[in-house]
């Protein structure tokens, strides 16, 4: 991002690890609920704007589950340890 200031991939490394875990689910909870509600989760970063998107079906029951995992994704969102790192690897692998 164009503000990071001082800390050059920050917004970036955020983006890629958000998502991975909250306080109550860890990465493959996540998955396996979006995948079996027919959920697409999907966050990207440019230079200017971070987008977070779900796309999901409409029916009310699985439209409301998507949408309380999409929020607590969002007000909940934990970054443990074992994720930083395994963010931070995959980074590392993708640029050499």
């Amino acid at each position: 991002s164009a503000r990071d200031g001082t800390m050059p991939g920050l917004s970036f490394f955020t983006n890629a690890v958000l998502g991975q875990s909250t306080q109550q689910k860890n990465t493959d909870e996540i998955s396996e609920l979006f995948a079996n509600n027919g959920a697409e989760f999907d966050h990207y970063i440019d230079r200017d704007k971070a987008v977070i998107a779900l796309r999901t079906l409409l029916d009310n029951e699985v439209l409301e589950a998507n949408i309380h995992l999409f929020n607590e994704i969002l007000t909940q969102a934990h970054f443990p340890k074992e994720v930083y790192e395994r963010v931070k690897k995959q980074m590392i692998a993708s640029i050499q």
